[in-house]
């Protein structure tokens, strides 16, 4: 996935990666959910996380290359 923005006045390709998560262990609940969402805005990061029926926590997260790493 590439994206294409101006920085500096000149137009720079832009690497945004994607991952698929999953935690297990001590993560079901709310806080963190919450805190997932307050790093992902800190970094600019987008997606969504989702508890499981088998109390597994799945993440999606997209952003720039440098930032998922």
């Amino acid at each position: 996935m590439y994206s294409i923005r101006p920085r500096g006045g000149a137009r720079q390709m832009i690497v945004r990666k994607r991952i698929h998560v999953f935690y297990s262990g001590h993560v079901q609940g709310v806080g963190f959910r919450v805190t997932a969402e307050e790093t992902a805005t800190q970094l600019d990061i987008v997606g969504w996380v989702q508890n499981l029926r088998d109390g597994r926590v799945e993440l999606l997260a997209e952003a720039e290359e440098k930032t998922l790493i």
